[in-house]
């Protein structure tokens, strides 16, 4: 997967493979399955929305997309999922939430499309229609093109990496216009936007709900090497062995 060694190969299916034949001697043939995830650890949830396009998966060893522009950080370009809604205007978003649905602001539905560019984002899909305070401080939500989690599967709690399908709805390379949503709001929200930080903590799930797919909603995701994962996470985060009580979602 591409968050495990962007700079190297970017290749999210060949990625895993490629780092335990450079830990171990040795290494089989046999492609490495991904797992279906349901539920994940939320405290120490990673995201990763690099500036610039990833490696191409289907590039050769030299070849001019063969890394990733610009280079991983140190940290693999991983953040909180909080931080990535951070900058967004709190406050105001907040206010609009909670007043649409209620009195006189009436508002059924919203709907988002997910535009899949290398830096993908979440885009209101029929401005025109929706409630002013909408278009002007919740147009858009950026949404991370992976995802860093643990999670417990099969009663054993490991490090995975799922990545955002960018290839979805493309034919012969061709991306087709279809007008299909990703993400729809009801107003009033199921959930109390008490103060800012609940509303970073609802924007940052809308922003990974796109890399959820099926029914019922998983992730396909990756084992990924504890050594990458604490890089990402950090020492401190990372779940050594132990359980958590809260999975989401």
């Amino acid at each position: 997967m591409g968050v495990m060694h962007e700079a190297a190969r970017g290749c999210w299916r060949v990625i895993l493979r490629v780092l335990v034949c450079a830990a171990f001697t040795s290494c089989s043939s046999a492609p490495v399955q991904p797992k279906s995830v349901r539920k994940i650890l939320p405290f120490n949830l990673q995201v990763r929305r690099p500036p610039g396009p990833g490696a191409n998966p289907h590039a050769g060893p030299g070849g001019e997309d063969w890394t990733s522009r610009p280079l991983p950080t140190a940290k693999l370009d991983c953040e909180s999922a909080v931080a990535l809604v951070q900058a967004m205007p709190l406050g105001e978003i907040r206010a609009c939430l909670s007043s649409l649905g209620t009195g006189n602001q009436t508002a059924p539905e919203a709907r988002y499309r997910l535009r899949p560019e290398p830096v993908p984002k979440l885009e209101l899909l029929d401005p025109e229609g929706a409630p002013e305070c909408l278009r002007r401080v919740l147009p858009e939500i950026p949404v991370p093109r992976e995802i860093v989690f643990q999670a417990r599967v099969e009663e054993r709690v490991d490090c995975y990496a799922s990545r955002l399908d960018l290839e979805a709805g493309t034919v012969f390379g061709v991306r087709m216009p279809w007008k299909k949503w990703n993400l729809k709001l009801r107003f009033p929200l199921e959930v109390e936007l008490k103060d800012e930080a609940i509303t970073a903590r609802w924007l940052a799930a809308a922003a990974v709900t796109p890399l959820f797919g099926g029914d019922p909603a998983e992730l396909r995701s990756m084992l990924m090497p504890d050594a990458l994962c604490k890089r990402c996470m950090g020492e401190e985060a990372f779940l050594r062995g132990r359980t958590a009580e809260v999975e989401w979602p």
